[in-house]
């Protein structure tokens, strides 16, 4: 089963991403510096229905916090954390900060 959703305005430097505007951040270049995991933190530190702003902070503090996740090790209890966390309309940003 595939499932889809539309993502709110994500906007650097104070405009959209936009094609026309050739300000777009590419997964390809993100991940030949960063961890795709990391990558995946990036983005789901934002809830998926509100506009935010694509910044040079967000993989540095991505990287840090999958560190600190990984440190943590399994049985930490933070798998039930995001599924409840996940089941309150996706609020991603609500445990993936921790």
């Amino acid at each position: 089963m595939r499932h889809w959703m539309h993502q709110a305005m994500v906007r650097m430097d104070g405009e959209k991403m936009s094609k026309s505007l050739g300000n777009l951040v590419f997964v390809s270049d993100l991940a030949m510096l960063w961890d795709p995991r990391a990558i995946r933190l990036a983005c789901i530190v934002h809830h998926y229905r509100r506009a935010w702003e694509w910044s040079g902070d967000l993989m540095p503090q991505a990287s840090e916090r999958l560190r600190r996740w990984v440190a943590a090790g399994v049985g930490s209890g933070a798998l039930e954390s995001v599924r409840d966390a996940l089941d309150d309309d996706l609020d991603t940003p609500g445990r993936s900060q921790q």
